[in-house]
């Protein structure tokens, strides 16, 4: 774990945050490649182009964080997860609108915006399916034995086994009424 601002992190979070950053100014750079009339060096350079995907991926990024997907690595449903990634994104586009109203120059073109979008839209889950998977797989799981049989006993077997990112696996609870209750895990 790092500590960052008096606050644990654990590696996998920060290298998940930092990857996702990376796969983000990605898309929007490749967006700019496919997007702009203009060379793209240019606009990357001298326009400030890295200052305003850098506003971006900070936007979505921190809505990432709002919607809690920093804090658990299973994925319960792929659907609410590119739910979950279309609301950021919408966001993110009605902070552009909302910038523009003010004339200043740090939104991305919109074409740019658009295609960038769509990239973050397919790659960033699909990476997060991925990395989800391979660090739950990689963390292996301890075996618990509770003892004593209760129904707080049950609730809190059912809610490690919702949580695999945990590394936990329940292999049952030893007391109460029977000498040995084999848990579903």
């Amino acid at each position: 774990m790092i500590r960052l601002f008096r606050v644990l992190v654990p590696n996998n979070v920060l290298a998940l945050i930092v990857s996702e950053i990376a796969l983000i100014y990605t898309c929007y750079i490749m967006a700019g490649y496919l997007a702009t009339d203009f060379s793209s060096d240019v606009f990357l350079m001298d326009d400030r182009g890295l200052w305003r995907i850098t506003l971006i991926a900070l936007i979505i990024v921190v809505g990432l964080h709002f919607h809690d997907l920093y804090d658990s690595y299973h994925i319960y449903s792929r659907i609410v997860l590119i739910q979950q990634f279309c609301f950021v994104i919408g966001v993110a586009f009605l902070m552009q609108a909302i910038l523009s109203y003010g004339r200043w120059d740090i939104i991305l073109p919109k074409w740019q915006m658009v295609y960038g979008s769509v990239l973050v839209l397919v790659v960033v889950p699909a990476w997060r399916i991925l990395f989800s998977s391979a660090v739950v797989k990689s963390i292996g799981s301890q075996k618990v034995l509770f003892v004593g049989a209760s129904n707080a006993m049950h609730e809190v077997a059912n809610r490690i086994a919702e949580r695999p990112e945990l590394g936990l696996t329940v292999i049952g609870c030893v007391g109460g009424d029977d000498a040995a209750i084999a848990m579903q895990g």
